[in-house]
């Protein structure tokens, strides 16, 4: 039988020759509902705090999950654009390579039609070809470096928004905790009430 404040003011003693001081008990019993009303105030502020606190985590949770799954997306989206630049530059060095053959095929010619001119454009030729290879290299692993630049932000970016996410969890359960506690008290305190009630 749950024992509240308004029911041991309400509750009233049959009177007997002998029996106990009927003001002490009335003090006893006033002094117990002062006690019990004043514990119910503080056990429904904490239950209040302790929700507004729960509230305020769950929102915070799925704004970092918000925030988590827009960076994947991000991230989807830079791998693909990854990949295209990989495809680009497999293609270059097949152009790269074509204009090469094409230049070798040049030279060759100039070298059948007279050794002299040949000589110096076979030069002219490797040297040019050279230094388009040197662009092209250059030129690649430059835009490769950025691309992975980027992409190690992004992952350091998720890393950071997932403990972040961690940490929230690791709070909502100290809270969930923390109010179970309090539940746990307050129904010991209802026992103990019961068990005065029992006695008298």
């Amino acid at each position: 039988m749950k024992i509240t404040a308004q029911k041991i003011l309400k509750k009233e003693f049959d009177r007997k020759m002998k029996g106990y001081s009927p003001i002490e008990v009335d003090q006893f019993l006033d002094e117990i509902i002062a006690s019990m009303e004043e514990e119910e105030k503080e056990y429904k502020a904490g239950l209040s705090a302790l929700q507004t606190q729960i509230d305020g985590l769950v929102s915070e949770k799925a704004a970092l999950e918000a925030r988590i799954d827009e960076l994947k997306a991000q991230q989807e989206e830079d791998k693909k654009n990854q990949l295209l630049l990989k495809k680009a530059l497999a293609m270059s060095k097949k152009k790269e390579q074509d204009y090469m053959e094409k230049a070798q095929e040049k030279v060759k010619s100039l070298m059948d039609a007279a050794h002299s001119a040949a000589d110096q454009v076979n030069r002219e030729a490797q040297t040019k070809a050279r230094q388009i290879v040197l662009e092209a290299n250059e030129s690649a692993k430059k835009t490769e470096s950025e691309v992975e630049d980027r992409v190690r932000m992004m992952r350091a970016m998720i890393e950071n928004q997932q403990t972040s996410v961690r940490e929230s969890h690791k709070k909502y359960a100290e809270i969930v905790q923390s109010q179970k506690k309090l539940l746990e008290q307050y129904e010991d305190l209802e026992k103990a009430m019961e068990a005065i009630s029992f006695r008298k």
